[in-house]
């Protein structure tokens, strides 16, 4: 009678692990194939093979599974970091110029981040094509972790226009990440929206508020959509919750970002702010020599240096500036 007892539990636990192991890797893996195979995806891995084939890296995205270490944020170094930062704007119609008051935006910044020894991890962009004034220089304190770095622009995602190049590139290259090891198709939930971004979400069609919808934005939906040979191809999008049939009614926000090393490699953003006409793209490109990889052109090499000569400029001045009071 003990024997057969025994027989049925140890039955019941292989059949218990049967269950667990269906429900914690079997069916999510099930569910990450058919979402990896859509047809959106498919021609997204394609899309940026020939874009980053179009800067010399080679890349053949397809299905597969990243380690948990592949999706980590790797903090600067002693090597400065130097990106590439472009916003170009797009106006429904010349109407939208002057309810807005300004013409369309188009303007680069190159953004360095780097290690200050003894401080932390610290930001400088200095403006580029564009920008106004040209000659200013952002400097920040960063704070970074393996998931989230900052600070970064809370409502980036919304906004019909930027306040802050810096907070904005940020938000915009270094998304929240899982910290664990995917499939490609499986999905989390990325970085909170907040901000004003809420604003937009409890507004009728017609403009009008008093809706009964919850005032509250909701957060990026991230997805993994490719990968190959330690790079990792991110898909994330958001909107305001209104109907993306109606072409002139609410916010989409689609970004596209390829992961290499613990660092942005290319990143490619489109907010279409439908409520007042104005179409934003926003793109960050690595074009220094601290991996394996990178997108710079031969025009880069100058603004490279000029930018890493600038990052160390602003941080000795800033050790050799008197405190207040002095």
């Amino acid at each position: 009678m003990g024997g057969r007892s025994g027989v049925v539990l140890s039955l019941a636990v292989v059949g218990l692990g049967l269950i667990g192991g269906w429900r914690w890797w079997a069916a999510p893996w099930r569910e990450a194939q058919r979402e990896a195979r859509a047809p959106e995806l498919v021609e997204l891995r394609g899309e940026l093979s020939a874009r980053l084939f179009g800067f010399g890296v080679e890349a053949r995205f397809d299905e597969g599974r990243v380690d948990a270490n592949e999706l980590r944020w790797r903090a600067p170094g002693g090597c400065v970091e130097v990106y590439r930062v472009r916003v170009d704007e797009r106006y429904r119609d010349p109407g939208v110029a002057i309810f807005l008051g300004r013409a369309e935006d188009h303007a680069s910044w190159v953004l360095a981040l780097g290690e200050e020894p003894g401080r932390g991890v610290r930001g400088v962009l200095t403006a580029g094509t564009g920008a106004s004034p040209p000659t200013e220089a952002r400097v920040r304190e960063l704070w970074w972790g393996a998931l989230e770095v900052g600070p970064r622009a809370p409502d980036w995602t919304c906004r019909r226009q930027t306040w802050d190049p810096l907070e904005d590139a940020l938000a915009l290259g270094w998304p929240r990440l899982p910290g664990a090891g995917l499939w490609v198709g499986q999905r989390w939930q990325g970085a909170a929206v907040e901000g004003r971004c809420h604003e937009t979400v409890c507004v009728s069609p017609e403009g009008q508020f008093g809706t009964g919808l919850p005032c509250r934005a909701r957060a990026w939906r991230e997805q993994l959509a490719g990968v190959d040979g330690g790079l990792a191809l991110i898909r994330g999008d958001w909107d305001d919750g209104h109907d993306p049939a109606q072409s002139e009614i609410g916010i989409l926000t689609s970004r596209v970002l390829v992961i290499d090393e613990g660092r942005p490699l290319y990143v490619r953003a489109v907010i279409d702010q439908r409520w007042v006409g104005v179409r934003r793209e926003l793109t960050l490109e690595r074009i220094d020599d601290c991996g394996g990889r990178s997108l710079a052109i031969d025009a880069d090499a100058g603004a490279v240096a000029d930018t890493r000569a600038r990052f160390h400029d602003e941080f000795r001045a800033k050790v050799s500036r008197p405190a207040a009071g002095d």
